[in-house]
């Protein structure tokens, strides 16, 4: 048996679907037993079914809906989802969410926080401390990530506003755009029309390719391989290309700043 809730309705217990495992419903299971099985596990859903304002939520399972106004998720908590309009200003601890998503909004999430996705129309203000993110995707925006942070792939139209301090993203491709990227951040690899306005400070991006673009390269900044049909518009101070293949092009290559290896 499981209870399972309907698509876009995790803040509605009554709209949760009680379902059989089995493909045969057993002699006993009848229709009586079915309706009062279901209002059970809908009083039991609602219990942590959070639509209101609550000061902190610091332990068990919960989901964050409707239009909830939360300050505190920290301690153990697990939160299945934040969605609809709901906003919470601070996620630490060692809280885990699995999804925000809808057009919810965070302010703030640090400490050893982790989120699996981010999705949707969903904001985060500030990503810091040693917080993990597994994916960032849609219409999705965060604005500062910093400190230790690890964001996972980050595609669809999803926008960063500034990556910085040690933090660290895997992957950025499809209509991404990323405002500023410096200190001693790092990013595995840029591809499909993914976009980066500045690369400053020590930051070291492994690979750029595809139709990826970076507007600006400046100071001690490193990229290792861009190929295909990407595109670096201006490269200055004492950056570094280690590679540049097939069609790819460096308009602009200035001050002390070098192609290590042009085989174009």
């Amino acid at each position: 048996m499981e209870f399972i809730p309907r698509v876009g309705s995790w803040a509605q217990a009554e709209l949760w679907t009680l379902r059989l495992d089995e493909f045969d419903a057993p002699g006993w299971w009848d229709d009586e037993l079915a309706e009062s099985t279901q209002r059970k596990l809908e009083a039991l859903i609602r219990q942590h079914i959070v639509a209101d304002g609550r000061d902190e939520l610091s332990g068990g399972w919960w989901v964050i809906g409707g239009n909830a106004k939360i300050e505190r998720v920290c301690g153990n908590a697990k939160v299945e989802r934040v969605c609809d309009h709901a906003k919470v200003a601070t996620v630490s601890g060692s809280a885990t969410i699995e999804k925000v998503c809808g057009s919810a909004k965070i302010d703030r999430v640090r400490g050893n926080a982790k989120i699996v996705r981010v999705c949707g129309n969903a904001e985060i203000g500030r990503v810091c401390g040693n917080v993990e993110i597994g994916l960032v995707c849609s219409n999705a925006k965060i604005g500062l990530v910093y400190g230790d942070a690890k964001i996972g792939p980050v595609y669809g139209d999803a926008k960063i506003g500034w990556v910085f301090d040690c933090a660290k993203i895997e992957q950025v491709f499809d209509n991404t755009k990323i405002e500023r990227v410096f200190g001693n951040a790092k990013i595995r690899l840029v591809f499909g029309d993914a976009k980066i306005e500045r690369v400053e400070g020590n930051v070291k991006i492994e690979r750029v390719c595809s139709d990826a673009k970076i507007e600006q390269v400046y100071d001690n900044a490193k990229i290792g391989w861009v190929f295909d049909d990407a595109k670096l518009e201006r490269v200055c101070s004492d950056a570094k290309i280690e590679q540049v293949y097939d069609n790819a092009e460096i308009a602009r290559v200035r001050g002390e700043a070098k192609i290590v290896k042009d085989c174009r």
